[in-house]
């Protein structure tokens, strides 16, 4: 009511609307025809049309919907059947502009034909304010009704959007809930492991600075040992040297041995032919055979002598040439270990080195292992922290 009285619209109004539905009997096909042949000229409303209906169908219920329009009565059935064409319109996807373009097209087909056929201007330009109004309060009704059923179709799919929104954030929320605290106790187990690795880590750079130590100490004492392998291969030298030029004395020894053991033959010859002369010298010589006698004696013992030192001095040759052997063998022992102990100083100082570096990278995996324990530290804090949010998310989400 506040709206027909909003555009003027009255009871005496509503009875002129009357007292022209015969005129528009007489001209409804016209007024048809040219509303759908206006409508079909836009491809949307035509898609719209084949879709749902038939323009055939159509006709007829524009036909009927004008009569009733102007039966003069505007009642609960009146409103019903307005809000019934909003429903349509909203389920076909008739969009409000195209709804409203029609009925201007609609409206200006009237106002022809009531300009065509009432004579008196005055009648003329009443009829023409009642149609008007009609149309408009039309409009106002269906479009009213098309917002609600708009209104209610999103709120259906709000509520909807909201039901589903609702399940899935509690869905995610225990999901998440569920996968943070796996995760929260995985990162413990965790952070114990790499608590564990770390220790074992800075018990490794303590090793590995121990071998270092070590190798290092090694290394000096191989030095050390290089050094007096060095001396003893001097000394092994200098009495190889010593030998040999014993070995030359015993051998001139013996050369002098020799002549010794000529001149005692000589002596010996001698005395003995001393003897002769001194037998034959008779009681003359006696005393001379006497000494011939002694020299022989003393030559045959210096013969005597000669050979045991002949042959001790054959021995000592023999014992210094073993020596000489012994220490050549020596002395090849004590090359061969210079060399391995060369060999063995160069591998500890490559192995120094290689502690060196290795003691570098432990170095740098314990400073990586202090921040990984503190960025698993940092996780689990942030974890707690997820899961807390999640619990909120969940309880907010039921709350809906």
């Amino acid at each position: 009511m506040k709206q027909l009285e909003m555009i003027k619209l009255t009871k005496e109004e509503i009875q002129v609307a009357k007292s022209i539905q015969s005129l528009i009997i007489q001209h409804l096909d016209d007024i048809v025809s040219s509303f759908y042949q206006t409508i079909t000229h836009v491809d949307e409303l035509k898609a719209i049309i084949i879709e749902n209906s038939t323009i055939e169908r159509l006709r007829k219920t524009l036909e009927t919907h004008l009569i009733e329009l102007f039966d003069g009565r505007i009642d609960a059935s009146f409103l019903q059947k307005r809000t019934r064409v909003a429903e349509v319109h909203y389920r076909i996807g008739l969009e409000p502009k195209w709804y409203m373009g029609a009925f201007q097209n609609l409206q200006g087909t009237l106002l022809d034909i009531v300009h065509r056929y009432v004579d008196n201007r005055e009648e003329s330009i009443a009829v023409s304010k009642v149609i008007a109004k009609i149309l408009n309060f039309e409009q106002q009704i269906v479009l009213e009704a098309y917002e609600k059923e708009n209104v209610r179709q999103r709120q259906q799919q709000y509520e909807r959007v909201k039901e589903e929104l609702k399940g899935k954030i509690m869905l995610v929320s225990e999901e998440m809930t569920e996968i943070t605290e796996k995760a929260s106790s995985s990162i413990k187990e965790l952070f114990f492991s790499s608590h564990e690795v770390h220790q074992s880590v800075l018990r490794g750079a303590e090793t590995s600075r121990d071998t270092q130590l070590l190798a290092a100490e090694g290394k000096e004492k191989l030095s050390g040992l290089e050094a007096r392998i060095g001396s003893i291969f001097t000394y092994t030298n200098n009495m190889e040297e010593t030998v040999q030029r014993l070995n030359r004395s015993v051998v001139e020894i013996g050369n002098v041995i020799n002549l010794v053991q000529e001149i005692a033959v000589q002596t010996n010859l001698l005395a003995l032919n001393s003897s002769i002369e001194a037998a034959r010298a008779g009681e003359h010589g006696k005393g001379f055979s006497v000494v011939a006698q002694e020299v022989q004696k003393l030559s045959r013992q210096t013969k005597s002598s000669v050979e045991k030192i002949k042959s001790y001095i054959v021995q000592t040759r023999t014992y210094t040439e073993e020596v000489v052997h012994a220490i050549q063998e020596v002395q090849t022992f004590v090359q061969e270990s210079k060399l391995e102990s060369e060999a063995t100083e160069a591998a500890f100082h490559r192995i120094v080195q290689s502690m060196s570096s290795s003691l570098g990278d432990v170095e740098k995996v314990e400073e990586g292992m202090k921040t990984l324990v503190q960025s698993m530290e940092e996780i689990g804090t942030a974890t707690e922290k997820v899961v807390a949010s999640a619990e909120v998310l969940q309880k907010a989400a039921a709350s809906v």
